[in-house]
């Protein structure tokens, strides 16, 4: 996982979580590429682990930007209490 300093606005951190974060979908986009099915026969070679691999990368990806959203409402649920209900 992504070790950094938790210092707000720090444009050095902002640096390396976007790079990292970019990293990321690049190689999603590959895993993506790799398994189209309109690449025939070769593209079904070991889908399963890449699917895998894309399931991980999306939840260390998760824990990295929403871990916080995530502790947040688990917490309120603990607490008993509902989650407000604010909207996209």
């Amino acid at each position: 996982m992504l070790e950094y300093e938790r210092t707000p606005n720090d444009p050095d951190r902002i640096a390396r979580r976007q790079k990292w974060a970019l990293g990321i979908v690049d190689r999603l986009l590959k895993l993506e590429e790799q398994t189209d099915p309109s690449h025939g026969e070769e593209s079904a070679r070991d889908k399963d682990e890449r699917a895998f691999e894309a399931l991980l990368f999306v939840g260390e990806f998760a824990e990295v930007f929403a871990g916080w959203a995530i502790r947040h409402q688990a917490g309120l649920a603990m607490d008993g209490r509902e989650r407000s209900t604010a909207t996209l």
